[in-house]
Order: structure tokens, then sequence, then C-alpha cells
């Protein structure tokens, strides 16, 4: 699943081109038994997002499954920890606390963004 999104202001958390995610999916294409999946993500989903994500994840036929943003350390991060919420029964604080090896300042923290986003999000179950 490509949560790489082009076309925002954001270049240092979004700094991918049309060009490298289209190359991306052409050779995921060739490859046999497996399925690209764009869910183009800002760094803090929205409901649009989760429902796709949510859709791909709750497909068994569609395990296992990749997730990857361009640095692997946000929006990867941050559908990580929707998944064990989601999928696997995590606490908020406890899926929060497994995505960073230091929690304390990253964007995932008390305070931050991504970190009140996780602890304030409501499970669809």
């Amino acid at each position: 699943m490509d949560l790489r999104i082009h076309g925002t202001n954001d270049l240092a958390l979004n700094p991918e081109k049309i060009g490298a995610i289209q190359a991306e999916k052409n050779a995921v294409a060739k490859i046999k038994g497996v399925n690209y999946f764009s869910n183009p993500s800002e760094q803090i989903p929205n409901e649009k997002y989760i429902e796709t994500f949510t859709k791909i994840m709750s497909n068994t036929d569609n395990y296992p499954v990749l997730s990857h943003c361009y640095h692997g350390m946000g929006r990867a991060e941050m559908y990580s920890a929707l998944y064990r919420i989601e999928y696997e029964n995590f606490t908020n604080e406890y899926a929060r606390q497994g995505v960073r090896a230091l929690l304390e300042f990253s964007s995932f923290d008390d305070g931050a963004p991504k970190g009140e986003y996780l602890k304030a999000y409501k499970s669809r179950k």
C-alpha cells in the first residue's frame, strides 16, 4: 500500500514526484501475484484515507500487505499503529508507543499532531 501523496505544499514531508509513484505502480504490475494499492495520505489521515485503508486491510486476500511512505517514519508508522488498533486490539496508547523507538521528541509524542491523533482515534469496531 503506497501512502505517498504528490502535490502538497509540504515538500519536506511529502517530496514525492508523480513520475516516481507511477513508475512504482508500473513495476509492481509486472510482478505476478502482487497487487499495488494506492492510498495517498496526508501525514494525519482523514476519513477517506481510513476508509481505503480498512477496505484493503479487511480483505485477507490482500495479505501480506507492505505499507510504505516516502521516509518510512511518518505515514507508514501511523498506519501500522492504526492496524494494531483496528486488527490486533491494541489500545491507542500501546499502539502509539510502539511506533517509535524514541517516542519523546518525535511527531508521535504527547502534544504532537500524530501523537494526539492516535490518542484520540476511535476504532471502527
